[in-house]
């Protein structure tokens, strides 16, 4: 076997283990721009545990959130886990939608290289990441209203009033409210989907952005009722203007469609929101589609933007500051 697939194997089992059972059927989703050494040896892990492995291979999606080919989809539909290796992630696309509402099991490693899946947050004790991901996602639950601020000058107010917090920590969670935490590889985050039409302020992204990689100056949307008004910034603040005129809709403007925090101390800032979103004291906003964890918004994009040193509030209560998580 080769040497780099051997180190590798030693972090993608993780995923596998905390998931996969002999007799799953799993399919591999992975495209074209994709390292084949990755889902090589997830393939190969999946296998050693007696997993029945379908691989599919398709060109990238245009967007992050657009379904795969329907051939594939209904590979999807059969299979009891779909593993998404994609250059553009799947997670928020209409198919994930209804593989997670039959409760069937999901794992994301889309935009991941090499050395995201064997070091930084690969490497990480994720059952500590759990742990701090229960606690926060009981904290989403009791708030009422967000407020997160940053020195670059994020100000956002949103309300989240009966919304349900969730946490990912590299393992599929069946809650007892009929919901199903998704797993992703490397992990750690939790988060609330506030409601919708409540947020109110600016948002600046000052990190890193799906689909436009390591930000080189700030990108500020202005957010008014729940909806992005104006994108401002540079080169890259236009390159997600265009994106949302080519590829995205009216609902693709809601924001918040997400709030969430990084739990993982082992994560990277590496330019890919595979490892960078999950970085321990981090917030990531998002805009467009909600409906996978409790909204009602479905839309043509989900895009994250991270804020690297944020403070996040919940009902006044200072549960990040300056990037540090205080519970």
């Amino acid at each position: 076997m080769d040497p780099r697939m051997m180190h590798l194997a030693q972090y993608v089992k993780v995923p596998i283990e905390l998931n996969a059972k002999p007799g799953n059927k799993v399919v591999i989703i992975t495209d074209t721009n994709m390292d084949p050494l990755l889902w090589q040896t997830v393939a190969a892990v999946a296998e050693s545990r007696g997993v029945e492995v379908s691989l599919f291979l398709m060109t990238p999606r245009a967007a992050f959130g657009i379904d795969p080919t329907p051939p594939i989809s209904a590979a999807v539909r059969a299979a009891d886990i779909m593993v998404d290796m994609t250059t553009r992630a799947l997670g928020h696309a209409a198919i994930c939608d209804e593989i997670r509402k039959a409760g069937k099991q999901a794992i994301y490693m889309n935009g991941a290289t090499y050395d995201i899946l064997s070091s930084g947050a690969a490497t990480a004790d994720y059952a500590a990441i759990e742990q701090l991901g229960q606690t926060l996602m009981a904290l989403w639950t009791e708030c009422k209203e967000v407020r997160v601020t940053s020195r670059l000058g994020t100000d956002l107010v949103t309300r989240t009033d009966g919304r349900k917090g969730f946490y990912m920590a590299a393992r599929n969670r069946w809650l007892a409210d009929g919901r199903v935490l998704d797993a992703a590889f490397p992990d750690g985050e939790s988060g609330i989907v506030p409601l919708e039409g409540t947020g109110e302020g600016i948002v600046v992204w000052d990190t890193t952005v799906e689909q436009i990689g390591l930000l080189q100056e700030p990108v500020k949307l202005t957010v008014k009722k729940g909806w992005v008004v104006d994108v401002e910034g540079g080169a890259q603040a236009r390159q997600i203007r265009e994106l949302l005129e080519q590829h995205g809709d009216r609902n693709s403007y809601n924001c918040p469609a997400e709030i969430s925090i990084g739990t993982n101390p082992k994560a990277r800032i590496t330019g890919s929101m595979r490892e960078d979103k999950k970085k321990w004291g981090t917030s990531h906003i998002a805009f467009g589609t909600n409906s996978e964890d409790g909204g009602v918004i479905r839309a043509k994009l989900h895009i994250d933007g991270l804020i690297r040193e944020p403070t996040v509030s919940m009902d006044g209560r200072v549960v990040v500051q300056d990037g540090a998580i205080k519970v």
